[in-house]
């Protein structure tokens, strides 16, 4: 039985949206990112706030004129790991809730490749929460970062995560400040 307006909110919400939960969530995205619709599950009559970030595909990085970006991730390991990071952003910022969805897949100039919203009582906490929660997928999680430039070259980019210092390296593997999909993955 629904005792009051949060809790029918709550159940209105997990109707509406199935696999959404009002306290984290992970996912991958395969597709374009519907940032919209993702702010819009968040709402939620406890929060006095919603932060959100958008990491969008932008046309240039280290002098080079980017044309295309192509994410790759181990997405079973990714997983499990953003659970653990939006968990601990929750309890350590007091997060009413946390959503991440990641893009893989081939990117144009422009499309999001990342959203990371949270809810919480307070604007400073989601704040935090929100920062944390970036940061951490960044270095934490492996996916790997494509870039193709203007003048048809292309390479593996900020592949220095953390996560890759705890694999055993063979001979043909590239070193962690190296790492790509190819040479961290091991199944």
């Amino acid at each position: 039985m629904i005792k009051n307006n949060s809790e029918q909110h709550a159940a209105q919400k997990a109707d509406q949206e199935p696999g959404l939960r009002e306290d984290t969530v992970f996912k991958f995205a395969h597709t374009t990112i519907d940032t919209s619709a993702l702010k819009a599950t968040m709402e939620n009559p406890l929060a006095g706030a919603l932060v959100c970030f958008e990491g969008v595909v932008r046309n240039h990085n280290e002098g080079h004129e980017v044309v295309t970006l192509e994410y790759e991730a181990y997405e079973t390991l990714a997983g499990a790991e953003a659970q653990k990071i939006l968990e601990e952003a929750r309890q350590q910022f007091a997060l009413i809730a946390a959503i991440c969805v990641h893009r893989t897949g081939l990117l144009s100039i422009g499309e999001p490749a990342v959203f990371v919203g949270v809810t919480s009582a307070h604007r400073d906490a989601a704040f935090q929460g929100c920062r944390y929660i970036i940061d951490e997928i960044k270095t934490r999680l492996p996916i790997w970062k494509k870039e193709t430039y203007r003048d048809g070259s292309s390479g593996w980019v900020n592949c220095n995560h953390a996560h890759a210092s705890n694999h055993k390296a063979t001979p043909q593997q590239a070193t962690p400040q190296q790492a790509t999909p190819e040479s961290v993955i091991q199944e």
